[in-house]
């Protein structure tokens, strides 16, 4: 007994005098790691996979950068879809669809009567708009088909919805339009 409590003593001498010394891990060091083996695993492929989903989303949200804000297609509330785009330095905006119970596929309402009977599929009716930021389209002009009068227009984006305020001299005597986010493809206009 006192030979086996002389050879463990020894051995705890030299481990706490000779620190630099490189020692070779025992067989329980091991198993206990093999129980925490397969959780490391575990968490490291959690940690890949979290990884891939956030550059997907990263790239998902790069690729869909061009319909945020004021830019991107827009149901009015008469069924009309504006695709609102830049044109240049400035933002403009152009009938993109028509409902089926329109009443005239032409600008009939036109004041110049030369103008009346241009198709309102693809018309400009939004143009000189400038990006405050990419909620605020400010600055624009607004034509409105249906009783042939141009506005001055302002755009602003709340997530989905769109306001449109038209007006003459000054905002407060201006009328405002909601307009709902289009998501997917929209149809072809009827010619």
């Amino acid at each position: 007994m006192h030979t086996a409590f002389s050879r463990a003593r020894t051995a705890v001498i030299r481990m706490k005098y000779t620190p630099y010394i490189r020692r070779a891990p025992g067989p329980h060091l091991f198993k206990r790691m093999g129980n925490f083996m397969p959780r490391i695993a575990l968490i490291a492929l959690l940690f890949a996979l979290l990884s891939i989903g956030s550059s997907v989303a990263q790239t998902n949200s790069q690729a869909n950068s061009q319909t945020t804000g004021v830019m991107g297609q827009w149901r009015e509330p008469g069924g009309s879809v504006i695709q609102v785009h830049p044109c240049g330095s400035q933002v403009c905006a152009q009938l993109a669809f028509l409902p089926p119970d329109t009443p005239s596929v032409f600008d009939t309402n036109n004041p110049n009567a030369a103008q009346r009977s241009r198709p309102l599929c693809g018309l400009q009716i939004g143009w000189g708009f400038h990006l405050a930021d990419p909620n605020h389209a400010t600055g624009g002009m607004v034509y409105d088909p249906r009783s042939g009068s141009s506005y001055r227009g302002t755009l602003t984006a709340k997530g989905n919805k769109l306001d449109l305020r038209g007006y003459t001299w000054l905002t407060v005597f201006g009328r405002s339009e909601t307009w709902t986010r289009v998501d997917g493809p929209v149809p072809a206009c009827p010619r």
